[in-house]
């Protein structure tokens, strides 16, 4: 993910750069959704005491992708820089 998120940055000006950040915010949404499913699982399974807390981190994380999604869309040329910044 963070390979791909690189050449979304590196494509920012070009004329593919909303081609590729889209492609990298749907595979980040997919990673996302496959790891959160798991790890949820896992936590109910071995009843770990703050799994409603741990799932409410990975709804806002998802938000937070889709938030970004949205700016790119709107033309946001900052868009795939700040997801790369607020993932550091």
């Amino acid at each position: 993910m963070l390979t791909q998120l690189d050449k979304a940055v590196k494509t920012m000006g070009s004329s593919k750069k909303i081609e590729v950040f889209n492609q990298v915010i749907e595979e980040a949404l997919e990673y996302a959704v496959a790891h959160f499913t798991l790890e949820e699982k896992l936590m109910k399974e071995f009843k770990f005491p703050g799994t409603l807390a741990h799932y409410f981190q990975h709804e806002s994380f998802a938000n937070f992708i889709k938030q970004r999604k949205k700016e790119n869309e709107s033309g946001d040329q900052l868009a795939a820089f700040h997801l790369v910044q607020d993932l550091k």
